[in-house]
């Protein structure tokens, strides 16, 4: 589990391991984060995204537009920013 202090890895060799493991947590998870442990196992490895970096935001909002939440304009917020290459 990646932490603050701690990054996560990218899978090199491994990434093909992505082709054979089970999308079903990332779907049938009962909230935004994906959970870590299923029946004692680990549910999927993260093969792309696995490495980021996250910062405080504010978001400024052009206010021509239906959405809401964080874009409708917030002084503070998270984002998460990692390459898939």
């Amino acid at each position: 589990m990646a932490t603050k202090d701690k990054s996560g890895s990218f899978p090199g060799i491994k990434l093909p391991g992505i082709f054979v493991e089970s999308m079903s947590p990332t779907f049938n998870a009962k909230g935004d984060t994906m959970p870590s442990e299923m029946f004692g196992l680990s549910t999927r490895k993260k093969y792309i995204h696995s490495v980021g970096s996250t910062g405080k935001v504010r978001f400024v909002s052009s206010g021509s537009h239906p959405f809401t939440g964080i874009f409708k304009g917030a002084d503070y917020g998270i984002i998460r920013l990692s390459s898939a290459a």
